[in-house]
């Protein structure tokens, strides 16, 4: 009799549980995001799990940036889309146009969120015609990593970087001869640093304020400034003091940082905890500065990097406040202050840099603070609020190739840079065309 009580008893209580699970509203989030930075955003919706009793979130990783909007248009195609995604900033303008997200701030109830309390640069940048369409989350930019061993063994004081690109030249010339590393610097073969530099002088990548006051139908490849910084990174490439790890190739780019191969490199500031523990087990000191820009432009600061969260809006209303919610959660200061720890993002809500201050982070680990100065430092502007362009991908590809071209001697930068400029205005052209623009 008591046994079968007690089977009741657990019947029931199981009952209950189900029931309960059963009533709270079930969230998918999708990411782009492995290794460690895996490990924190499990940790992240954990919290967010056992913080309230009636949202549960589950979370998967879907591959890259390209993959994880893959598998989201084609699963709103079958009906089983996500809630949230994390996506690529250069995807920004897209997303907006697809038209299958909500922009973030309708999730919300009215002043739910201070914006005011987030760093300008990455509300900005996810912002159109004062409409915050995504909650900025891993963001990034790029600075500039050094072998503090090297530069002393090239006679270069090792508290003191280059400022500029031309420094660059003459300090791994310096580097080279003295036999303190096989090459200068590396850096992946890779766009974004074009976009980094262009906008730290304050030049745009397309027409129309960058694409912020209206549609852009142009993409401005051949301004003194993109020649500049082409014709610099071709004379290091031909003098034999940039190594080339390939297109997008980070890890190559960090494995010849870490073997001491090069006495610098211009790196994400999401590769911070990777570079100091390359100088750890390797045996040499890491410096971290700002990146250095062309000699003659005035510093206007950094574009932003990294991704954001996207809150689709093909899903209930009660299911879009809740993924609404979920992504505040993971943009409060101790989340974004844990999170900056974690991967070297650095964190999006002001409060989360005074936790960190009050905790002595940045006093005690100072390389991490490079990026955040850096940042501060930025004149909100069209060249630092970032490029808006729907093709920006293929944008991206063609400014590669166009570097690819002047390395093998087949073009010289002003060609390379006009014939990519007509690639890239013809990409352009079409997809306004078939987006009916």
């Amino acid at each position: 009799m008591k046994k079968t009580q007690l089977f009741i008893v657990l019947l029931v209580v199981l009952a209950l549980s189900a029931s309960a699970l059963a009533q709270k509203i079930e969230i998918v989030y999708w990411h782009a995001m492995s290794g460690l930075a895996e490990q924190a955003i499990a940790e992240q919706v954990r919290q967010f799990n056992e913080s309230q009793d009636r949202i549960h979130v589950e979370v998967e990783y879907k591959g890259s940036y390209r993959d994880t909007l893959n598998a989201t248009q084609a699963a709103v195609q079958t009906g089983n889309a996500p809630h949230v995604i994390q996506s690529f900033e250069i995807s920004t303008q897209q997303l907006v146009d697809m038209g299958i997200f909500v922009p973030l701030q309708q999730t919300l109830p009215a002043g739910s969120v201070d914006w005011q309390k987030f760093l300008p640069a990455v509300v900005n940048y996810y912002t159109f015609d004062g409409v915050q369409y995504s909650m900025p989350y891993n963001s990034s930019n790029a600075i500039m990593y050094y072998n503090k061993d090297v530069f002393a063994k090239a006679g270069l004081d090792p508290e003191r970087p280059p400022a500029t690109l031309e420094e660059v030249f003459e300090y791994s010339k310096q580097i080279v001869e003295s036999g303190a590393a096989p090459y200068g610097m590396t850096f992946p073969l890779h766009s974004w640093f074009v976009e980094q530099w262009m906008a730290n002088i304050g030049a745009i990548l397309v027409n129309n304020d960058n694409g912020r006051s209206g549609r852009p139908t142009e993409v401005l490849l051949t301004q003194p400034e993109v020649i500049d910084i082409f014709k610099w990174v071709s004379s290091m490439y031909d003098a034999g003091y940039y190594i080339n790890p390939g297109v997008e190739n980070w890890s190559q780019s960090r494995q010849i940082f870490a073997a001491q191969q090069v006495g610098m490199s211009i790196d994400s500031t999401a590769a911070v905890s990777t570079k100091l523990k390359a100088g750890e087990d390797n045996g040499f000191e890491v410096g971290t500065a700002f990146i250095p820009i062309p000699a003659g432009y005035g510093r206007h600061g950094s574009t932003i990097g990294g991704g954001s969260l996207w809150v689709l809006g093909v899903h209930s209303e009660e299911e879009i406040a809740a993924a609404g919610e979920f992504v505040v959660f993971l943009s409060s200061p101790e989340i974004q202050a844990q999170w900056h720890k974690d991967t070297g993002y650095y964190p999006v809500h002001i409060d989360a840099l005074q936790v960190l201050r009050d905790e002595g982070w940045f006093e005690a680990n100072p390389a991490y603070k490079t990026a955040v100065d850096q940042l501060f430092e930025s004149i909100p502007s069209p060249a630092s609020f970032g490029a808006a362009v729907g093709v920006f991908p293929e944008i991206r590809t063609i400014i590669v190739d166009a570097l690819q071209e002047v390395f093998q001697k087949t073009k010289t930068v002003e060609q390379a840079l006009a014939d990519a400029k007509v690639r890239g205005d013809r990409a352009i052209a079409e997809y306004n065309r078939v987006m009916g623009f």
